[in-house]
């Protein structure tokens, strides 16, 4: 340890560098290369699991609109065929099926009574 510090004392006086730069990289944090290395394995481990969650959330999120379209699309076609069978019902041609079959009888002239204000009550 020693050592090392005389080495550095000596490179530091052999560089021109202003005292107070050498002061700075004294309080620098001096990283170990084994700890660089946990670190950076790490993240990517992190960074590999956050991809996995993510790609599945979106893949799955994918499935459900295309089983949403599909309902969709289903749903589309039963309301267009249930338009084509109201408008089948509605057609003249089935409302008068549907009063022969009722036995009903048509009106003629629909005449309506006409009442003067002047024949009525008032309180």
């Amino acid at each position: 340890m020693e050592e090392n510090k005389q080495i550095i004392n000596q490179l530091e006086e052999t560089t021109n560098l202003p005292r107070s730069s050498r002061r700075i990289n004294r309080y620098l944090p001096k990283f170990n290369l084994a700890t660089v290395n946990i670190i950076i394995a790490i993240l990517f481990i992190v960074s590999s699991a956050s991809y996995l969650v993510l790609s599945n959330l979106l893949i799955s999120k994918g499935f459900e609109l295309n089983k949403t379209k599909q309902q969709s699309e289903e749903l589309q076609k039963e309301n267009r065929d249930l338009e084509l069978v109201v408008m089948k019902l509605e057609s003249s041609e089935a409302i008068s099926d549907r009063i022969d079959n009722l036995a009903m009888i048509s009106t003629g002239d629909v005449e309506y009574v006409e009442i003067k204000s002047s024949d009525i009550a008032m309180r």
